[in-house]
């Protein structure tokens, strides 16, 4: 299952990175795209998938300062969730991180290590999507409290201007 293109406010958006877990008919996809559109505008995000979805979880950030250039994508996919990655950020650079997860039981939370936590979600009993934000060269973890059946990492490091 891929995110085959996206739209944010109407602009088509490019694709930075993507990553994916499968554990028998589970599927745990990330991706990150980024579009240029109007500061100041609330704006509707269309997605079409390469095939029927179950469930989406989004998460949005804006940048600026943003050069546009997108340094090397690390990624983890584990399907016991013992997510982790090195990624290098200029001194200038940002990194934005999104990590999912699936289990069979109950759902634990996220913790994360070498990036400042923006937000952990549980959106049903069973699945949890986490974000993260760092401004630093560093090795990213994130743990779940509980042991999922598959899990995803990706993180993407952006060069400032």
């Amino acid at each position: 299952m891929t995110v085959n293109s996206m739209t944010i406010g109407g602009v088509a958006a490019t694709l930075l990175a993507q990553v994916e877990s499968i554990f028998n008919s589970g599927v745990v996809y990330l991706s990150m795209w980024s579009a240029l559109v109007p500061t100041g505008t609330t704006a509707t995000i269309v997605t079409t998938y390469s095939e029927s979805v179950f469930r989406d979880y989004m998460s949005v950030y804006t940048t600026t300062n943003w050069d546009g250039v997108v340094g090397t994508v690390a990624s983890d996919n584990n399907s016991t969730g013992g997510l982790t990655t090195t990624v290098s950020i200029g001194a200038l650079g940002a990194a934005i991180a999104i990590a999912g997860n699936a289990t069979n039981g109950g759902i634990g939370t996220a913790t994360w290590t070498g990036l400042t936590q923006q937000f952990s979600n549980a959106p049903v009993t069973n699945r949890n999507h986490s974000g993260a934000t760092a401004q630093a060269g560093l090795t990213v973890t994130c743990a779940y409290s509980t042991t999922p059946a598959l899990a995803a990492l990706l993180v993407v490091p952006l060069n400032m201007s």
